[in-house]
């Protein structure tokens, strides 16, 4: 005769309890598989998306310094623009006090011309 039969027990649905274990707990370490694997493709993920992040932020300060830059620089060019028109208003006020010196010569000549006739009819 053979050693004697051991008999497991049944849960009453003649499945074994044993197996039942065996499966769930590597069905559980599958899930837990998938979730880690799932769960570092995410971080990957979210780590790309924060150096991007952190990429734009240093782009957007440098176009946000150099838009200073420009904002200053234009500024300053409304400045030299206010002043630029001042001048031109000044160029134009001594060029109009020209034009009344240059017919103040010709009106001075004309009387200097007829004086020096007056008296050369007199000598």
């Amino acid at each position: 005769m053979g050693p004697p039969k051991t008999r497991r027990k049944s849960n009453g649905s003649g499945i074994d309890k044993k197996p039942n274990v065996a499966l769930v707990r590597e069905s559980f370490e599958c899930a837990k598989k998938v979730l880690e694997l799932d769960s570092d493709e995410v971080i990957k993920k979210m780590s790309t998306v924060e150096k991007s992040n952190i990429s734009l932020i240093v782009d957007y300060n440098k176009v946000y310094e150099k838009l200073q830059d420009v904002e200053s620089s234009a500024n300053n060019l409304k400045e030299l623009n206010s002043q630029i028109e001042l001048l031109n208003k000044n160029l134009l006020a001594a060029e109009n006090s020209v034009t009344n010196l240059e017919e103040l010569i010709q009106e001075v000549n004309g009387w200097s011309l007829a004086i020096e006739k007056a008296v050369d009819e007199r000598v």
